[in-house]
C-alpha cells in the first residue's frame, strides 16, 4: 500500500537498492538503476507471497483514463469516471540498458507519473510507471492521465 508511507520516493529507492545488492556479481550499480513497473492481472486480496525481486504495491488510482484488466492495457474512461483504481503492480529495479523481459511488441508503453496527491507538481511526483497502450503515448499525456496515491 504506497499511500500508507510518508515517503515513498524513499521506500522505492530502498527497493533499488535490494535489486542492486542481489546483482552485486553483475556488477549493477545504484546510480544507473532505473524503476521498472508492470500491472499484474491480480487484485491486492488474490497475492498471497511477495515477488521473488521487488515488491508487489496497490492503493494506485487512475485519473483520465481507466484499465482493461483482460487485456492488460490502459483504455478510455467510462463516462463521469473520474478515478479507477489500478489492479496490483510490481514494482522492481533493472540496471539501465538491460532491457529485461521482452514486452508484448504491439503494446506501447506509456510512461504514466504517480503523484502522491491530486495537486500535480514536482513535489508530489513519486515515479512514473509503465501502462501498456494501444495508442500512440502522446495521446494519454493530452488526456491527462496519470496515478494517483490519494483521491482525497
Amino acid at each position: 500500500w504506497l499511500t500508507g508511507f510518508f515517503n515513498p520516493q524513499g521506500f522505492l529507492t530502498c527497493v533499488r537498492q535490494e535489486v542492486c545488492r542481489a546483482h552485486a556479481k553483475d556488477n549493477w550499480s545504484l546510480d544507473a538503476m532505473e524503476t521498472k513497473s508492470e500491472v499484474l492481472r491480480l487484485d491486492k486480496h488474490e497475492i498471497d507471497r511477495g515477488p521473488q525481486e521487488g515488491v508487489y504495491i496497490f492503493g494506485l488510482f487512475l485519473e483520465g483514463c481507466s484499465w482493461d484488466k483482460n487485456k492488460q492495457k490502459v483504455k478510455e474512461a467510462a463516462p463521469k469516471e473520474m478515478f479507477k483504481e489500478l489492479p496490483a503492480v510490481h514494482v522492481t529495479g533493472e540496471a539501465a540498458g538491460h532491457g529485461g523481459k521482452k514486452k508484448n511488441r504491439e503494446m506501447k508503453q506509456f510512461k504514466c507519473p504517480v503523484y502522491k496527491y491530486p495537486i500535480r507538481n514536482d513535489i508530489n511526483w513519486v515515479f512514473d510507471c509503465e501502462l501498456n497502450c494501444e495508442e500512440e503515448v502522446h495521446h494519454w499525456i493530452m488526456r491527462g492521465c496519470c496515478l494517483l496515491c490519494s483521491i482525497d
